[in-house]
């Protein structure tokens, strides 16, 4: 799934996705495979325009993010999974203004999703996780000032 996203073959990222869904069905998450197969899925679904399809997807993947046995990946992935929904969320904001209260609510649960990670975590390095936290801070402001 991840060589379809980058070579920006969506379709056969949902196609694979669907899949691997059926497999995975009612199984643990303890290494966070299953969530990222939802997470990549959601991604397909937003880059082809099915904002509603990929929200849904995401709060699948961080349903099965809290069975992630390392605490570092269970926050990061989680934290991943909201930044992705607050996105989501940001398209959406020109044509609902309900929309507009979930980008900040789902990009500060990014960012406190993103705070958890150890900074001596050996699984998520504490570059990573301040990538992540100030990736977060940017989309926040760019959405408080109106940009893309």
């Amino acid at each position: 799934m991840r060589l379809y996203l980058g070579e920006g073959k969506n379709n056969d990222v949902i196609k694979l996705g669907d899949e691997l869904k059926k497999v995975a069905k009612n199984e643990k998450d303890t290494d966070g495979y299953i969530s990222s197969i939802y997470n990549r899925n959601a991604l397909a679904l937003g880059y082809l325009g099915f904002g509603d399809a990929s929200l849904k997807d995401l709060k699948i993947a961080l349903k099965y993010a809290k069975d992630i046995e390392d605490k570092n990946i269970q926050a990061y992935n989680s934290s991943q999974f909201y930044h992705e929904m607050g996105l989501q969320y940001d398209l959406k904001r020109f044509e609902n203004k309900n929309a507009r209260d979930s980008v900040v609510y789902t990009y500060t649960k990014s960012i406190e999703f993103a705070k958890q990670i150890s900074d001596n975590s050996k699984s998520v390095t504490k570059d990573v996780k301040y990538d992540q936290i100030g990736f977060n801070y940017m989309r926040m402001g760019m959405f408080y000032i109106g940009g893309e």
